[in-house]
């Protein structure tokens, strides 16, 4: 057996990486754009919602077996990729899927939808609104947008985010997202919150809009549709996030649907002053006076330079890279009262009372076999679907206890499934390292397994471990990792707030820390 490689010794913690210079992320594969990695080509599956019905699930791990390896992965945009292709078989499999529901028809169309939504929160008793027919509705319409650019119209930019949050068990707080919309309100008063660039907490107010789904959806795509019409050529996302911030400062009232808010900073009120984030207006929004007019975004915009993954400060923004992996899946919950206590830890693996059954997967790594069994149980248990999310996870929506005895669960069970809420498992972020991609010079996954006994108390007290092949830092979590390993010529640099905890005791013993 191969030892594990070696950390090296004497590394401040805090020290800037100096290995090679960062390779520049610019795409992400699809279905009619394979991927070629270090085990084949490799395709991604985007299903509408994140839903998969169980002929669907069973028919791709047909495709997975025969045409690939059989290994897959979900991603932390709830996506499944297929990997081992053949270069043949990646070619065809995209006219498959589309036939199967599960791809757009073009090319352009299908490397537009960006929605992440997570649709268990439709059975969710905590959840503050019902998602999937909201995201679908966004779905449809980014379908329906323009394949070819032109002048006035760019393409959206490779790894665009749209956030569609449902609060509860399965909210989005913590994902930084190009356009978001949030609830807020209940009952008869509920409304969607569009906002741009960031989290639910961090996010720039656009508008309040009508809880309608439909209306909702349109509203957004038009606010999209604008940035995209106002965004310098080529200035990719930066550009598109300029863009919105500069719509999310003054929004043409007029734009709005009967119904929508804006935020008090557009319509002259000190937010400050008010208990209320927004001045709601009976009947559509507010004009405001002529200092508050829209501005010509291009004039605003220009001069804005291109730099790809980054904010205009250069830092990186959104969920990033997408090779697998996802957020921590022991969900964090905002606090309702706006506390800064710490996060709430809301499991979504094992029974979930009213919704149904959470199964995760270490690194988001499964294969045919696995989807098979979450097919079988889906059909026999369940009610016919399956809901991938951003954490690794699928959950079966059914009645939690038919599907307890199931020989399928305790086939997954035995072949590495994730099926307890504190297993360290779900801490451990990783990339494919060596193993699947050219990159990487480590065998990442083994060496977080490697971690998994010895920092078992961190890690199920929602501890994060980041373990990464090369600098591009592919499959870190969507918050930060409290300790975070990157490889360069085959030796790990440590870094991050908890970086002590990594002392000599705690390492495997087949780690050599010295670095020899």
């Amino acid at each position: 057996m191969m030892a594990s490689p070696a950390f090296r010794s004497g590394v401040n913690s805090d020290q800037a990486f100096r290995g090679a210079p960062a390779s520049r992320r610019g795409w992400c594969p699809s279905a009619h754009r394979p991927m070629e990695s270090a085990d084949g080509w490799l395709t991604r599956v985007r299903p509408t919602a994140g839903i998969l019905s169980a002929d669907q699930a069973f028919w791709l791990a047909d495709q997975a077996a025969n045409a690939g390896s059989g290994a897959m992965d979900l991603t932390r945009r709830a996506n499944l990729q297929i990997r081992g292709l053949d270069p043949a078989a990646a070619a065809d499999f995209a006219d498959s899927l589309v036939a199967m529901g599960l791809a757009a028809s073009s090319p352009a169309a299908e490397a537009r939808r960006v929605v992440l939504a997570a649709a268990p929160s439709d059975r969710d008793p905590a959840a503050e609104a019902a998602v999937r027919a909201l995201a679908t509705a966004l779905d449809d319409g980014l379908r329906a947008l323009p394949d070819t650019p032109a002048p006035d119209f760019k393409t959206l930019p490779e790894k665009a985010l749209i956030v569609v949050n449902g609060g509860g068990r399965f909210a989005f707080c913590e994902h930084s997202a190009d356009l978001r919309l949030d609830p807020a309100g209940t009952g008869c008063q509920r409304q969607w919150r569009l906002s741009v660039n960031g989290t639910r907490s961090t996010a720039t107010p656009v508008a309040m809009l009508p809880a309608d789904d439909h209306i909702a959806a349109r509203a957004a795509l038009d606010v999209l549709s604008r940035a995209l019409t106002a965004m310098p050529a080529d200035s990719g996302r930066a550009g598109l996030r300029a863009a919105l911030a500069a719509l999310a400062d003054d929004m043409p009232a007029s734009a709005l649907p009967p119904g929508s808010t804006l935020p008090c900073s557009q319509i002259g009120i000190d937010c400050r002053k008010n208990d209320l984030h927004t001045l709601i207006v009976p009947g559509g929004a507010r004009p405001r006076s002529d200092a508050l007019q829209t501005r010509d975004l291009a004039q605003q915009l220009s001069g804005l330079t291109h730099e790809p993954g980054t904010s205009g400060s250069g830092s990186p923004i959104g969920v990033g890279d997408d090779q697998g992996g996802g957020v921590d899946a022991r969900k964090v919950r905002e606090s309702r009262s706006g506390s800064t206590g710490g996060p709430t830890i809301v499991p979504t693996i094992g029974p979930l009372a009213d919704i149904g059954l959470g199964v995760g997967f270490a690194f988001g790594a499964l294969d045919s076999d696995m989807l098979r069994a979450l097919a079988t149980l889906a059909r026999d248990c369940g009610d016919g679907t399956l809901a991938l999310l951003a954490n690794r996870t699928v959950v079966l929506p059914g009645a939690p206890a038919a599907f307890e005895h199931h020989r399928a669960l305790r086939a997954l069970a035995d072949a590495g499934a994730i099926t307890a809420p504190d297993d360290p498992r779900l801490g451990l972020y990783a990339c494919r390292g060596r193993n699947g991609c050219p990159k990487g010079t480590t065998d990442t996954r083994a060496d977080a397994l490697a971690l998994a006994g010895p920092l078992s108390g961190y890690l199920s007290a929602g501890g994060r471990v980041h373990v990464s092949g090369c600098d591009k830092a592919c499959a870190r979590p969507a918050a930060t990792a409290g300790i975070t390993l990157t490889a360069a010529d085959g030796a790990y640099h440590v870094s991050g707030p908890d970086a002590h905890r990594l002392e000599h005791r705690t390492l495997p013993s087949k780690t050599n820390i010295n670095g020899a």
